[in-house]
């Protein structure tokens, strides 16, 4: 970028005038830039996110879960621990992980046997509820109980929609 002398005014460097005041810029050009400098901290930071790019929808979302819910649980952690992240929180994100991975099968019905292996992880995910209720860090049983319910509930309407095209992918894939 070119400074102007007389109007301290930067302009582009394709300018050879100033627009304020018609003063021919020197042939020195200013170092002067509108972007951040590129550092090597902020390099690594790119890197990690061009990973991210790669991986699959399904564990962007998964991955997306985890950082979420466990941001929630430090929040609450270190806000007192009044239980909303393990009774409210961590349950209605389950629910909706299940939901969105129901959503996407849907949309996808040409491809929607590849969502299998996620509802099945999602269905395990959907476990952690139960298991911080028995560890006594939920108070409401329904709100733990829920999520696992409508996942094996996702899961049979699932199976029971691919039933078919999943016993024939078996006898292909085991020639029978």
């Amino acid at each position: 970028m070119n400074k102007c002398e007389n109007c301290n005014v930067y302009v582009y460097p394709h300018h050879n005038t100033c627009p304020l005041c018609g003063a021919y810029f020197s042939n020195k050009k200013n170092d002067i830039t509108i972007y951040p400098n590129y550092t090597p901290k902020l390099k690594s930071l790119v890197k990690i996110f061009s990973i991210f790019e790669r991986i699959t929808t399904g564990a962007k979302l998964i991955t997306i879960f985890f950082i979420f819910i466990g941001t929630v649980f430090v929040v609450d952690l270190v806000s007192g621990f009044q239980k909303y992240s393990t009774t409210y929180v961590i349950p209605f994100s389950t629910i909706l992980l299940t939901a969105i991975f129901t959503i996407l099968a849907a949309q996808d019905q040409k491809n929607y046997r590849k969502y299998l292996g996620y509802l099945l992880f999602v269905f395990l995910i959907s476990l952690l509820p139960v298991v911080i209720f028995f560890l006594s860090l939920s108070e409401i049983a329904w709100m733990s109980f829920f999520p696992a319910l409508y996942s094996v509930l996702t899961l049979i309407g699932f199976l029971l929609y691919s039933w078919h095209s999943f016993r024939e992918e078996i006898k292909k894939k085991l020639n029978f």
